[in-house]
């Protein structure tokens, strides 16, 4: 039972951290447009 449910949230965690490295992205060069515009 553990097995299979590891296996069900696997993809899950994977799917979500691209997302949350897709956003982190985002916001970091959110940022340096920000420092670069207020220059």
């Amino acid at each position: 039972m553990l097995a299979r449910l590891h296996v069900t949230i696997a993809p899950g965690r994977a799917a979500f951290a691209v997302v949350e490295a897709q956003l982190v992205r985002r916001n970091l060069i959110s940022d340096l447009d920000n420092s670069v515009n207020h220059d």
